[in-house]
C-alpha cells in the first residue's frame, strides 16, 4: 500500500494529503501495474476537461471501461448477467456504436446506443423495437466479445456482401425447390407404383372371373 501512495505521489504530485487522499479513491479500481499507462492516458486526454480533478474522475472510469473491455474482446471476462451487461453498455456507449454483425445482424449492421441510451440500428437508421432490442441483448449476451468490435464497410463492400448473401439466398431458394420437385417426383412414384399394383391385382381377379 506504502509504495501504491508513494507511486501516485510521484505521479499526480497531490498539494496536499487531502488531494492525495482523493486521488487515491479516485484510483482505488485502477491497478497498480496500470498507474504508468493511466498517467499516460491522462496527459493525452486532460485538455477536453475544465480541471485536472475532473479530468482524473472521468479518464479513470474511461481508463476503467476501456480495460475491461480488452479483457472482453480477448475472452478473459464475461459479464454473469444481461443486466449488468445492459448497465455497462448504458454507461460507456452512450451516443457510440456498440457492435456489428452480432447474432441475425448481418456484417455490414452496425447496433448503437443514441443520445437518449436507445438502441438504434445505423444501416435501417431507425431504433430498435422491444424484441428487436431483446433479441440484440441476447445475442451480445452470448457474444460478449463483440462488444466494442465495429466493422465500417465501404458502399463498394456493402454491396458486394449485398450481392453474396442475396447469391446465397437464391441458391438456398433453388435448393428449396429442388427439394420439393424430388419429393414430389417421389410422391407420384409411390403413386404410380400404388396404382399399378392395384391395376395389377385387379387384372388377376378379372381373368379369375373370366376362367
Amino acid at each position: 500500500m506504502l509504495e501504491r501512495n508513494q507511486t501516485i505521489k510521484d505521479l499526480f504530485k497531490p498539494n496536499s494529503q487531502t488531494e492525495l487522499a482523493m486521488y487515491l479513491k479516485i484510483l482505488q479500481n485502477i491497478d497498480t501495474d496500470d498507474l504508468i499507462d493511466f498517467k499516460i492516458y491522462v496527459l493525452n486526454n486532460k485538455n477536453q476537461y475544465e480541471t485536472f480533478d475532473v479530468a482524473l474522475v472521468r479518464l479513470a472510469k474511461e481508463f476503467e471501461a476501456r480495460k475491461l473491455l480488452r479483457a472482453l474482446q480477448k475472452g478473459e471476462f464475461r459479464f454473469t448477467d444481461k443486466y449488468q451487461m445492459l448497465a455497462f453498455l448504458k454507461a460507456n456507449f452512450k451516443d457510440k456504436d456498440i457492435a456489428s454483425g452480432v447474432g441475425m445482424y448481418r456484417d455490414m449492421v452496425i447496433i448503437a446506443l443514441n443520445k437518449d441510451n436507445r438502441f438504434v440500428n445505423r444501416y435501417t437508421l431507425k431504433e430498435l423495437t422491444s424484441d428487436e432490442e431483446g433479441d440484440f441483448l441476447e445475442a451480445l449476451f452470448n457474444e460478449q466479445y463483440k462488444i466494442g468490435v465495429v466493422r465500417h464497410l465501404s458502399t463498394k463492400e456493402i454491396r458486394e456482401l449485398e450481392a453474396r448473401q442475396e447469391e446465397a439466398r437464391q441458391r438456398l431458394r433453388l435448393e428449396v425447390e429442388q427439394k420439393k420437385l424430388e419429393d414430389q417426383k417421389l410422391k407420384t412414384q409411390k403413386c404410380d407404383e400404388v396404382l399399378d399394383r392395384f391395376l395389377k391385382r385387379l387384372e388377376a381377379k378379372v381373368v379369375i372371373k373370366k376362367v
